[in-house]
């Protein structure tokens, strides 16, 4: 259930210097708007409902939401060739409900399906706007199965990415936008195959199987001198299919 944390949602911190460091390298030009950084200060409320502990099938449900009070806003919006980093000048808030179920269809293979809606807003220039470059949900299917004597374990994982809005778009040259107004959903699978010994195991698999990619990911490739190059709107993968393999030793007994 890694990729649903709810502490990986990013309404609740923001990489300052990540979402901005590709910009500031591409774009030497680019205009820096900071004023008064103030320390961060939220609420964070939660309510975990039941657990039923049912041998054949398990529901789990969390609800998050997170009030900032003072927070560093990076808005693209205001000039989509401009970075403004200013404090917070309004509301900003972040609404995470996330459901999980898993099912032992048969002996060593369980199946677990979880959802999580995400509903991150922030003030932009006065008007509370969704934030740019997230997904708006996110949904993961998973199949596990282990071999009556533990040797061999099979694991596979779909996940779907929600689509989500981008920032403000600018009018190009040839008078088309630089890029749409949202992004769309796409899909990812990955997968694993892993050989269990006493002291060690060895694994194979696959990440991006599916070999989705997101088209068009560095706006104006082709001319990175240029004021429309941009490389900061990334929202899918830019890598594709890829295998790896592995050994893990087992540390914890004795050889």
């Amino acid at each position: 259930m890694e990729y649903l944390k709810p502490e990986d949602d990013e309404g609740a911190t923001i990489n300052l210097y990540g979402n901005t460091k590709s910009r500031l390298e591409a774009n030497a030009d680019a205009n820096i708007h900071l004023g008064e950084v103030n320390t961060e200060v939220l609420a964070h409320y939660e309510n975990d409902w039941g657990h039923h502990d049912d041998k054949l099938l398990k529901v789990n449900a969390e609800y998050y939401y997170t009030h900032f009070t003072q927070q560093m806003i990076i808005d693209f919006d205001s000039n989509p060739q401009e970075i403004h980093l200013t404090n917070l000048d309004g509301r900003s808030y972040s609404h995470t409900f996330q459901i999980d179920v898993s099912y032992p269809v048969v002996s060593g293979l369980e199946l677990t399906a979880a959802y999580r809606l995400n509903d991150v807003r922030a003030t932009y220039g006065g008007t509370l706007r969704e934030k740019p470059l997230q997904s708006k949900y996110k949904g993961l299917l998973t199949a596990s199965y282990k071999t009556a004597l533990g040797l061999w374990q099979f694991d596979a994982t779909f996940q779907l990415n929600g689509g989500g809005r981008m920032p403000e778009a600018y009018t190009k040259a040839d008078g088309t936008p630089s890029w749409d107004s949202r992004f769309p959903a796409y899909g990812q699978l990955n997968a694993q195959i892993t050989r269990w010994f006493r002291h060690f195991s060895v694994y194979v698999g696959g990440e991006n199987l599916t070999d989705y990619l997101q088209p068009n990911p560095i706006i104006n490739a082709s001319d990175p001198w240029s004021s429309e190059f941009d490389p900061t709107m990334v929202w899918g993968p830019v890598h594709g299919r890829m295998f790896y393999v592995g050994i893990r030793l087992n540390l914890g007994k004795k050889l």
